[in-house]
């Protein structure tokens, strides 16, 4: 039921991300913030409304998230609309589909979603794996995602600020400053991930009680799982967030192949060929090496991300001083 309404109001989010992508291009991450915080207070107020005064249960939960989508999408092109002091705007004058343009967005659009999509896949393949372990380690391993998760927001926002700052720079043409981004982008991804993973581990027993019921039979042994866990993935995490600065900054440049088969290759391949292969041997089947094969893949996908950094970059800039 859920799904149902949800995937109805799947238009809106496609209109409300291209919106709020045309404005982060320009440089404006304020406005999609702002109009986030806004959809996100009424979404509150009708679940509260459908849910706990007119008892809609599932199918309320869906109506508020599909109502609070269209009001998010319709908000940001209120502001692309209005706001006129923007290089980027929005007008029905003029309004069609330019063939060109259209192309170029679904070749990379493309691509990036194939991206996300592996990604998805790779954590699919995983969870897989730890359903054989038993109860208590899914317990465990899904308290843990909840927790990870928010390391990885502050990593994907620099990701995305990589994206913008890069395409802009590439675009007027000032290329000693796209390396530039690249570099700095890593500093505040070291940063980012051990401060706020860091974190994390400091607080991961109140947290991991926040999250799951302290009197449940297992708990002790929950929470020496996630314990584990939270030590190994939050204190590596910021490996991951190079290759989000890394895939960010090739696409930047208009290469949006290479990072798909680079994550395709280290975050899905290498995890299948692991999880087929050594993780059914004695020594291998246990959740710790389930825990271990994400910052193993991470490096190794970084690596490869660093060669084609590297290689475009240098391409990049001797073709830049070759025409001066």
């Amino acid at each position: 039921t859920y799904l149902k309404v949800y995937f109805l109001a799947s238009p809106f989010i496609i209109l409300f991300n291209t919106g709020s992508n045309a404005l982060r291009a320009y440089g404006d991450s304020r406005s999609p913030l702002f109009v986030l915080l806004i959809s996100g207070i009424f979404n509150i107020g009708l679940n509260l409304l459908l849910v706990i005064v007119a008892k809609m249960d599932v199918l309320g939960v869906g109506i508020a998230t599909a109502v609070s989508n269209a009001v998010s999408a319709v908000l940001i092109y209120l502001v692309l609309i209005f706001k006129k002091d923007n290089y980027v705007c929005f007008s029905f004058h003029g309004f069609k589909v330019y063939k060109d343009e259209s192309l170029e967005i679904i070749k990379h659009g493309i691509f990036s979603g194939l991206q996300s999509v592996f990604f998805s896949i790779s954590n699919v393949i995983v969870q897989a794996s730890v359903n054989v372990l038993g109860t208590t380690t899914i317990a465990a391993n899904t308290a843990c995602m909840n927790l990870e998760s928010y390391i990885y927001f502050f990593l994907n926002a620099i990701g995305t600020g990589v994206l913008s700052m890069v395409g802009q720079n590439y675009g007027a043409k000032k290329y000693a400053n796209v390396k530039k981004i690249l570099k700095y982008s890593f500093i505040l991804e070291t940063a980012a991930g051990i401060l706020v993973g860091g974190l994390i581990i400091l607080l991961r027993e109140p947290l991991i009680k926040a999250l799951l019921n302290e009197n449940e039979a297992g708990f002790d042994e929950i929470l020496k799982i996630s314990s584990m866990r939270l030590a190994i993935i939050c204190s590596t995490h910021f490996i991951d967030g190079y290759m989000e600065c890394s895939s960010a900054y090739l696409r930047g440049l208009k290469k949006p192949v290479p990072p798909t088969i680079i994550t395709l290759t280290g975050s899905v391949i290498l995890r299948i060929i692991f999880l087929n292969t050594l993780f059914n041997l004695d020594y291998f089947h246990s959740y710790l090496w389930v825990t271990l094969l994400y910052p193993i893949t991470w490096a190794l996908t970084s690596l490869a991300y660093c060669v084609a950094d590297t290689y475009y970059t240098s391409k990049l800039l001797h073709n830049w001083s070759t025409r001066s």
